[in-house]
């Protein structure tokens, strides 16, 4: 796995080779969004730029022989579809924060549910903090109980709040139009 500091230097080069005028943070944003996308060329209409500069860093990351994190997870779920890759032998699997996961995660978690794995996700639909990171919130957990016909377990019970705040917080939670 790279370092960030590697990943910061290699990122750097590779918008220099590009010959980009993006800034540093834009260009760290798009890199995160095509890697989380499992076509990233659908992607890259209307971001030439920002795709150059992730297809330059990506082969300076296999030059180097690193990758990062999302990589490895790309990598693991093609592994697993194209049977080069053995998924463990697990009777079950417990996902916690599930609504944060993006796509290639949560084609991982069905991939092991259609094994036969007994997959337990911890939830809260009504919360999602990784949408910029490609978090799926509420549409994860649909996918994954309309996908492997799952049964849902509300925990209705709040034990960190106040009454008050959970009184507020379900007040802005009806405005929810997705919900």
């Amino acid at each position: 796995i790279v370092s960030d500091a590697e990943s910061h230097g290699l990122l750097l080069r590779a918008k220099e080779r590009a010959g980009s005028t993006l800034s540093l943070d834009a260009l760290t944003e798009a890199v995160s969004r095509f890697k989380r996308h499992l076509d990233p060329e659908t992607l890259a209409e209307g971001s030439e730029d920002a795709f150059a500069v992730f297809t330059e860093y990506q082969r300076a990351m296999k030059a180097h022989g690193v990758m990062e994190m999302d990589d490895l997870m790309l990598a693991l779920l093609r592994g697993y579809q194209d049977g080069s890759i053995k998924p463990f032998d697990l009777g079950a699997m417990l996902i916690d924060e599930f609504q944060d996961c993006d796509e290639v995660q949560l084609r991982v978690a069905l991939h092991y549910g259609q094994r036969d794995t007994r997959v337990h996700v911890v939830a809260d639909d009504d919360q999602s903090i990784y949408g910029f990171r490609a978090g799926l919130g509420f549409h994860a957990i649909d996918r994954l109980r309309a996908t492997l016909h799952a049964k849902q377990f509300l925990l209705d019970q709040n034990y960190r709040c106040t009454p008050q705040i959970v009184a507020l917080a379900d007040r802005v939670i009806q405005n929810n139009r997705v919900r």
